[in-house]
């Protein structure tokens, strides 16, 4: 938190609880920030170690491509911060300490399956009202709520994240495109599911 933003806060505080509560929110980010410093570090210790038991000239790839991945995870999200509350925030960076590669993976998975199905669906003109289409909705809610965990703060940040596509950095690739994303709110609204 920035010094000018907690001088505003000790003015703006009506109450120590205030204050005690926006303490406790930053000192969690912190400590995740200092979890993530904590994952890079340890994988370049284990290159540093393996480079010289092993007495190599050339690093072990897969050893780097896990800290390149580390690093890249940290940075590649960071604008998204900006959409989601403190709160919001410390509930994510909490479930992010027990997402495993594999959880992210099988979750990845998932995406492409449905997104594909989705594809399909929109080649094949089917109605978003239809029968068939109720099933995509359903996945799509599921795998949402598996982020949000049903958390409604995190649920608002995702809304305010993804009402704002055309401020995504250029370089950021969407998990799915416009039209997929059209669709599927055209089904959710026919078949009443909400990712909440």
């Amino acid at each position: 938190m920035p010094l000018r933003e907690i001088k505003a806060l000790l003015e703006a505080s009506s109450s120590s609880l205030d204050l005690v509560k926006s303490l406790r929110l930053q000192r969690r980010l912190l400590e995740e920030k200092r979890r993530q410093v904590g994952l890079a570090i340890q994988a370049i210790e284990e290159v540093e170690a393996e480079l010289k038991t092993a007495a190599r000239t050339a690093p072990n790839f897969s050893a780097l491509k896990k800290i390149i991945e580390i690093m890249e995870r940290q940075t590649n999200m960071e604008w998204t911060k900006k959409y989601y509350s403190d709160e919001a925030q410390v509930k994510i960076a909490e479930k992010a300490k027990t997402f495993t590669p594999e959880m992210q993976a099988q979750v990845t998975q998932q995406w492409n399956e449905l997104v594909r199905d989705i594809e399909t669906a929109i080649r094949n003109n089917e109605d978003p009202a239809g029968v068939n289409t109720r099933s995509l909705g359903e996945r799509w809610a599921g795998i949402v709520r598996g982020f949000t965990g049903g958390n409604p703060e995190i649920q608002k940040g995702l809304n305010k994240l993804y009402a704002d596509q055309a401020n995504w950095p250029s370089n950021f690739q969407k998990p799915f495109s416009d039209e997929v994303y059209g669709y599927m709110k055209k089904v959710m609204a026919a078949h009443g599911i909400s990712c909440n």
